[in-house]
């Protein structure tokens, strides 16, 4: 007699999120405003001044909304179709 049984696996993933919480974007507002931003305005080129606002803001957006590693388990279902579990992994990683 052979009995209809499921095995599921557990996987280890590790996963990084910004924590991005009411106080940090509160946090990210002040810096914003409180920003050094005439260089910006001093230069004559575009892409020398877009680069330059671009890394102010990226260096005050990683200070405010730091990357936090997450260890989840994720439980294998194997009655899932394997279309539908990519698609929901890479949905999951879009909003990372």
């Amino acid at each position: 007699m052979i009995e209809n049984t499921v095995v599921t696996n557990q996987t280890n993933k590790i996963t990084t999120k910004r924590d991005i919480s009411e106080q940090n974007i509160l946090e990210f507002h002040l810096l914003l405003s409180h920003g050094n931003w005439e260089d910006i305005f001093m230069e004559d080129d575009a892409n020398t001044s877009f680069n330059t606002f671009l890394n102010i803001y990226l260096k005050m957006f990683h200070c405010c909304f730091i990357k936090k590693h997450t260890n989840c388990q994720a439980v294998s279902k194997p009655w899932l179709a394997k279309g539908i579990q990519t698609s929901s992994n890479r949905k999951r990683e879009l909003y990372l």
